[in-house]
């Protein structure tokens, strides 16, 4: 967690869309001509008769003139596209410059950021980090110091900035910080030297890279411009000079081949194991390997022996729809060895009425290659009826089906349901689908008289699989008691219970009214509903009570005082679409 304190230094700023026509007359009329005189002699003959004058032809009637034409209607203007968002715009530096630590413009880590007026951040704990983007005007070989401070034995700061193709970040490696008090500043300066490649934006994200919980407090960051950019850099030291080095961040004394890349990075036969492990390097393309790299082979079925880069049950069943591949959703995927995602995964505080469930966010987090939720005791127990202080994580981005979701879980060992679940977080337009429901120990003991018949001795193998739907005031429910010990005698894992042991829970929602649902990499139960799904759902994980017969109790509150048992881990989740081939 990290919060923004006020603290009275002098720093340093650094500033940085025709009709024609014309009238006509008559021709003016001949004069006549001059009437000769009359000769006398005799007596003129007689005139004859005129001939009648023929009657005039009557004019031809004019034809009709046609009607005009409609005019077209225009075409309507076709809507104009919405203009992308612009990318942040770095705050300008040049030369040497500091960046102020509460100027971060994104964070992550364990906890909430709090931000204020201060020129300090605190609370920073072991794998929150900040973020700051530059605009520099020239690229260049820099060095950087922290000014921060810290009691602890083991913290350190570790820095990555831009990549050379501004495609990721790259480490410079940490540096270990101590002063012995919270209030005692100094300067710590990075051994490395590193570049800046190129002007314009950069990244630079500045982590608590310490085992210590609490790392230290941040002042400012500090960086000298040492020279021109250095193209022989190799910040990874893995003999290979970043221009050229294809695989950053290698791993400290892994051998590399001329691109800079070492076996662990590398998939040669593209068969989602990495060549360090791959047993079967020339693995063909229409095999699905297990984690060694190899075809699986007869009937047992160890989920941990499943290929990481498919469905687990891809693996023993080879099977995927013909003319469909499985494309990772990486949103909704995490293995959980770094620091907890914000970007991925947020923490929600919302709550059933009448449970003695508090969410917190201290809660969760990420440490030790897992997720972790844990049930404490609230230090005012006694009196606050909510006293079973927890946490939930729920994803950022949602999914639809074709898709298929799987995470490795070993549930806590309190009377408390474990849970992996999606829903669409509206409860009166609601499309829900829980993988698992899981009560380890329940308080609650016999037979009880719900639909289902409760046996609580059953439930450390309970799956409780179900989904709800609820649309214009109509429900649908079903649920499937998929138990552990269901599993095929071939499953390495059948009838462990889940707080003893990791297990792999799955839910295939293959379309809008049917859901598969796995354990341990074999088909535990299938669901086809009366209405049809129509949301897009996020991910979602808890621990939580209620004291009703279908949870299993209320946990005794001395349980949440034991924290080898009051706490959920998760190892990884990983998600996929089902899309065309």
């Amino acid at each position: 967690m990290i919060k923004v304190k006020t603290l009275a230094l002098s720093l340093i700023a650094i500033s940085v869309i025709t009709a024609c026509g014309g009238s006509s007359s008559s021709d003016p009329t001949p004069a006549p001509e001059p009437t000769p005189a009359p000769m006398p002699d005799p007596a003129p003959e007689p005139e004859p008769e005129p001939e009648p004058e023929p009657e005039p032809e009557p004019e031809p009637e004019p034809e009709p003139e046609p009607e005009p034409e409609p005019e077209p209607e225009p075409e309507p203007e076709p809507e104009p596209e919405p203009e992308p968002e612009p990318e942040p715009e770095g705050t300008p530096v040049s030369g040497d410059f500091i960046l102020q630590a509460e100027d971060f413009v994104a964070s992550g880590g364990d906890g909430r950021i709090e931000r204020g007026n201060g020129d300090i951040i605190n609370w920073f704990n072991a794998g929150d980090y900040v973020e700051f983007v530059i605009n520099i005007d020239k690229g260049g070989l820099y060095e950087v110091s922290y000014r921060a401070a810290t009691p602890e034995s083991d913290a350190a700061a570790e820095l990555l900035v831009s990549n050379a193709k501004k495609t990721g970040l790259v480490s410079i490696g940490k540096t270990q910080i101590s002063t012995g008090d919270w209030g005692i500043f100094e300067d710590f300066k990075a051994s490395a030297q590193f570049n800046i490649w190129t002007a314009g934006d950069n990244t630079i994200r500045l982590v608590g890279a310490g085992t210590s919980g609490f790392q230290f407090n941040t002042d400012y960051l500090e960086f000298t411009r040492v020279g021109d950019v250095d193209t022989s850099v190799d910040t990874d030291d893995d003999g290979v000079g970043d221009l050229d080095d294809a695989c950053e961040n290698t791993p400290d004394g892994e051998t590399v081949d001329a691109v800079g890349c070492a076996a662990s990075q590398l998939d040669s036969d593209d068969d989602g194991i990495k060549d360090d492990v791959d047993q079967c390097p020339d693995t063909s393309s229409d095999v699905v390997a297990d984690a060694t790299g190899c075809q699986h082979t007869g009937n047992t079925i160890d989920v941990n022996m499943a290929n990481p880069s498919l469905p687990s049950f891809v693996t023993f069943s080879q099977t995927t729809p013909a003319g469909k591949r499985w494309e990772k959703v990486e949103s909704l995927s995490d293995e959980f060895e770094g620091d907890f995602n914000a970007s991925k995964w947020a923490k929600s505080f919302w709550n059933y009425a009448d449970t003695p469930v508090d969410m917190q966010a201290d809660n969760s987090g990420v440490s030790d290659g897992n997720m972790w939720i844990k049930a404490t005791l609230a230090p005012d127990h006694e009196t606050n009826t909510q006293w079973f202080e927890t946490a939930r994580v729920v994803s950022v981005d949602k999914i639809k089906f074709p898709m298929y979701t799987e995470s490795r879980i070993k549930a806590s060992y309190i009377s408390a349901y474990n849970t992996f679940w999606l829903n669409n977080g509206d409860a009166d337009n609601r499309d829900e689908i829980d993988i698992i429901e899981n009560n380890a120990k329940p308080s609650y003991t016999g037979v009880g008289g719900n639909l289902n018949q409760f046996v609580y001795a059953d439930f450390p193998w309970k799956m409780a699989s179900q989904y709800f739907i609820v649309k214009n005031g109509v429900t649908e429910r079903r649920d499937d008691n998929v138990s552990n010990r269901d599993l095929s005698d071939e499953n390495t894992l059948k009838g462990i219970a889940w707080n003893e042991a990791y297990h792999v829970f799955g839910a295939w929602w293959k379309d809008a009214n049917t859901v598969q649902f796995y354990l341990n990499g074999e088909e535990a139960g299938l669901v086809t509903t009366d209405q049809s799904f129509t949301l897009d759902q996020q991910l979602l994980w808890d621990l939580w009570t209620q004291d009703s017969p279908w949870v299993g109790g209320l946990p005794e509150k001395e349980e949440l005082l034991d924290d080898n048992n009051n706490t959920m881990y998760i190892d990884w989740v990983r998600t996929w679409k089902l899309i065309d081939e």
